[in-house]
């Protein structure tokens, strides 16, 4: 699991550099519930989220701030982009011989604790959801059900999962985790093949909030960067860092994205979801806005976000992308379609950057090495819905898979076939 391995390094690195620099330990400075922000009369109104709007079929009505986006839903079904290249596993039949061929009925993953909830798990209830959606064979949800019974009900703190490792990277498994969770949550209200599992869904929900709030105090609204971003801090300091230790970009969409599914979830059901969900949805969204660099009709960015830390990895850069294209879909971020160009840009840097042709580049300004296929497989989930806005996309990414990744030996394999499938049917997620 060399990935992993990397993945661990990298973040270990920067929860033991990135709290104290730039930042002074003790109190925090500007955290606090979002909602509580949203409604305050003296919070003005580009600080401010408000969620007016419920929805109607297709249709849903945001309003943040001053600013309201009408935003039609994608189905469930869209056009199929145009796909010459079948791929080695294009059928459901061929990934479910895969599949039970090396875990039959058995769950996988789940020895780890945190770590392997987060790491592998995450991915396995994606798959399992891609494959459902793209077949309506509820099998699968069946499988996602007892993986996520299982999570929840092995939480080691009020915060979640990861008690035992550090509060930094409890809150990053624990937000990978919960947008597995949501996810789930979501497609059961959203699709309506799917409704008998949503009391189900329900139970999750109520059991993620008060997980997610949790990590409320460590929110911070006008950081000291360019744009003066809100985003979450470390608790690393004796206490919560201040508003200067911003935690890495990928490690606040991972708690980002459950709260904009939460919200999404309420409004299926014409509820009022918390106004918090949607602010911090939303100003995650902007923050990208204010480091990513245009660079030769593409977008890179820092794995730090505004703190620097070096070039973001492909691999890592799909935790950005699975918040940064729900975001945009909804409205929010201010993220446009000039942004999404950008971002094919980027994808199209990875599969014709240093690694060469149709292979992917270690980093999204298309430099580096692949180094093995836990980084090349990334490109097959998140950044396959950049086929979206460019349908060239799809057979580029099916050619890699066939030519590197036919033999599918973990989640992330399984969840990149499932999704090339899933693309290839048109299906949306949205």
């Amino acid at each position: 699991m060399i990935t992993l391995t990397t993945r661990k390094k990298r973040s270990l690195i920067a929860l033991a550099i990135f709290p104290l620099l730039l930042a002074g330990c003790g109190g925090g400075s500007g955290g606090g519930d979002p909602a509580s922000a949203a409604t305050d009369a003296s919070t003005s109104a580009a600080s401010q989220a408000n969620s007016n709007a419920g929805s109607n079929g297709n249709v849903t009505t945001t309003t943040i701030g001053t600013t309201t986006t009408t935003t039609v839903l994608a189905s469930t079904t869209q056009s199929r982009p145009a796909s010459t290249v079948v791929p080695a596993i294009a059928t459901q039949a061929a990934w479910d011989a895969k599949y039970d061929a090396q875990y039959g009925s058995s769950l996988p993953n789940t020895s780890g604790g945190a770590d392997d909830y987060a790491w592998q798990g995450h991915y396995w209830v994606r798959a399992y959801i891609s494959m459902a959606k793209t077949y309506g064979d509820t099998k699968y949800l069946d499988t996602a059900t007892r993986m996520i019974d299982f999570w929840l009900s092995h939480t080691d703190s009020p915060q979640g999962w990861g008690a035992n490792i550090n509060p930094s990277q409890m809150s990053l498994d624990t937000g990978v985790i919960s947008e597995a969770i949501s996810l789930f949550a979501y497609e059961v209200w959203k699709d309506p093949r799917f409704a008998a599992y949503r009391t189900k869904a329900d139970s999750y929900v109520a059991k993620l909030e008060p997980i997610l709030h949790s990590y409320d105090n460590q929110w911070v609204d006008n950081a000291p960067y360019a744009g003066s971003p809100s985003f979450y801090v470390y608790a690393t300091c004796g206490g919560i860092c201040s508003s200067a230790s911003l935690v890495m970009y990928n490690q606040g969409t991972v708690l980002a994205k459950p709260q904009l599914l939460i919200d999404r979830i309420k409004r299926l059901k014409g509820e009022t979801p918390n106004a918090g969900y949607l602010y911090k949805a939303d100003k995650v969204a902007a923050y990208f806005k204010t480091f990513a660099r245009v660079n030769n009709n593409a977008y890179d960015w820092d794995y730090g976000g505004a703190r620097g830390s070096g070039i973001e990895d492909t691999s890592h850069g799909h935790l950005d992308l699975q918040h940064l294209l729900w975001a945009k879909n909804f409205g929010l971020g201010g993220l446009t379609n000039a942004d999404m160009t950008l971002l094919v840009g980027t994808m199209k840097h990875i599969l014709n950057g240093q690694a060469g042709p149709g292979d992917v580049s270690h980093n999204v300004d298309g430099t580096g090495l692949p180094g093995d296929n836990y980084l090349r497989v990334s490109l097959g989930y998140d950044w396959i819905d950049l086929v979206d806005y460019d349908a060239t996309l799809l057979d580029k990414t099916i050619t890699m898979f066939n030519t590197y990744l036919q033999n599918p030996n973990s989640a992330r394999f399984y969840l990149g076939w499932a999704e090339i499938q899933r693309k290839r049917s048109g299906v949306s997620l949205y």
